[in-house]
């Protein structure tokens, strides 16, 4: 917050979490202030802004827990390679991730019921 490093690194996250069409339905843009108890944003909206806030803080690591889930697949994919193609270590948790979009990661661990570790 009134960081001018974060105001410059806005648009390139606003792009890289596909959230530049949502912002145009907005009246105020970039202004738009986000209610949360009224929620005036859908769910896939608060998903992309929780990824973009993680993008513009530059956290080392990422742990996502069905972070895209409210978000359509082509969309998704789109999100997820720019968060693969940048420095964070990523751990997403999911349960229904197409092949293709599972095939952009490095490792994959499935559990199964009874699994104990």
């Amino acid at each position: 917050m009134f960081n001018k490093d974060l105001e410059e690194n806005l648009k390139r996250v606003i792009k890289n979490t596909c959230f530049n069409q949502d912002l145009n339905k907005f009246a105020a843009k970039e202004e738009t202030i986000i209610n949360l108890n009224n929620l005036n944003v859908s769910g896939g909206q608060r998903q992309k802004i929780v990824l973009a806030r993680s993008e513009i803080h530059g956290n080392q690591f990422l742990l996502i827990d069905e972070g895209t889930s409210a978000i359509d697949e082509e969309n998704s994919a789109v999100i997820i390679n720019n968060i693969l193609n940048s420095p964070v270590t990523v751990f997403m948790i999911a349960h229904n991730l197409s092949q293709k979009i599972q095939n952009k990661f490095d490792k994959t661990i499935y559990l199964n019921k009874g699994d104990r570790f």
